[in-house]
């Protein structure tokens, strides 16, 4: 029946639709249809022999993806929007306008690029919606950040150094192997070296009411908020970091804390420790001593740099770190919390004390020997009960690079 129509429609017209009909007799010689997929579903031997071909109602002559049994349009997007069969099934598709073939991402209704930057930019319907994207020049799908238009890539230095753009937009991006997603710091600190792309491993802040890491306990007194160990011994109690699957050779970060009683700096190891690995690697050592200065015959529990030094640290230590008293009197009480100076925060050091004095405090920065990808831990540790003496950490960060 459908033949008779057809004959009937080209007898009744012109010669150019006759000729038309002939070239569609002659040239392909099949079951016509009103779609690309209506001759796709009734000719199987058209699959794959993609080109033109005429449609009827009304008649007309389109390029036909026979690939995929669908017509030609001119973007991904459109054949997306018009063609719901052709979701989640990315491949290479023909346009037009002009007459191309390229490789749409199906899973998002889009032309793939070379970058994520690329289809970032061309394309605002993706803004936010980070996930796997195919790209091309080789053909690859990869994890494109789509809240900065970056690819995802295992450390922030990485997405630092490949995307200048990024420079100065520290933020939450996702990493790889495995898929995570980690605060960046994308400044270039001085505190930090001078360069970008830190992986944040650590931020607590209980002046911003932040709970304390497991491991440690919250408290207060007089109005100000810490972090304390959670037993009233001494001893030393770790918080473990995760590194976040980070390979890293640097280190940089920050902490203040109080001192409650008579701590006695390198004496007896009175100190908040920054190490890494199963042996402790030592990475920094926050420490506290018993007074500033005038401390008669207990000057060996003072830090090594006071106008009565104390004891020096051990040779692990080396220079890697700071060492201050919150007693600026010369008096100290083991039931008093000391509250109005805080440890390591840079301000009221004594002259000529160099333990205290460094521009860059609270900050420290360190080069490791070796790469690692070594968590990060973190322990207070005292010598004597907490009716004595006691270290309380209100903030602490650690970067990783």
């Amino acid at each position: 029946m459908l033949a008779l129509v057809i004959l009937l429609y080209c007898t009744s017209k012109l010669v150019t639709a006759t000729e038309q009909c002939d070239t569609y007799q002659f040239s392909h010689p099949f079951y016509p249809g009103e779609s690309c997929e209506e001759i796709y579903d009734w000719n199987p031997q058209t699959h794959n022999w993609s080109g033109y071909y005429w449609l009827i109602n009304p008649l007309r002559r389109v390029y036909c993806d026979m690939e995929h049994g669908i017509q030609a349009y001119n973007s991904c997007k459109e054949i997306y929007d018009l063609n719901p069969q052709t979701h989640n099934r990315s491949g290479y598709y023909w346009l037009i306008n002009p007459l191309r073939r390229v490789y749409c991402d199906m899973e998002h209704g889009i032309q793939a690029y070379n970058s994520c930057k690329e289809i970032y930019d061309l394309n605002p319907q993706t803004h936010n919606r980070s996930g796997y994207y195919w790209l091309i020049n080789p053909l690859r799908r990869v994890y494109c950040d789509m809240e900065h238009g970056v690819q995802a890539y295992n450390s922030c230095k990485e997405i630092y150094d490949l995307n200048p753009q990024t420079h100065n937009r520290s933020g939450y991006y996702w990493l790889i192997n495995p898929l995570r997603r980690v605060y960046c710091d994308m400044e270039q600190q001085v505190v930090c070296g001078n360069i970008g792309g830190w992986t944040r491993i650590a931020s607590v802040n209980i002046t911003r009411g932040d709970e304390c890491p497991t491991g440690w306990n919250k408290s207060s007194q007089d109005g100000i908020s810490f972090c304390r160990s959670p037993s009233d011994n001494g001893g030393c109690y770790p918080v473990l970091f995760s590194s976040k699957g980070v390979s890293y050779q640097k280190v940089c970060g920050m902490a203040r804390g109080y001192q409650k009683g008579s701590l006695n700096g390198f004496a007896d190891i009175d100190e908040l420790s920054i190490t890494h690995g199963n042996y402790s690697q030592h990475i920094w050592s926050y420490v506290a001593g018993l007074v500033d200065a005038n401390s008669g015959p207990h000057f060996s529990s003072n830090c090594p740099c006071a106008a009565d030094p104390g004891s020096d640290p051990n040779s692990f230590v080396g220079p890697n770190y700071y060492c201050e008293s919150g007693v600026n009197d010369g008096q100290w009480n083991d039931a008093v919390y000391y509250l109005s100076d805080p440890l390591w925060d840079g301000l009221d050091c004594p002259t000529d004390n160099t333990c205290c004095d460094n521009p860059n405090l609270p900050w420290f920065y360190r080069e490791l020997d070796m790469a690692t990808m070594d968590d990060v831990e973190v322990r207070i540790c005292t010598d004597h009960a907490f009716i004595h003496e006691a270290i309380l950490v209100d903030q602490l960060e650690l970067y990783i690079q």
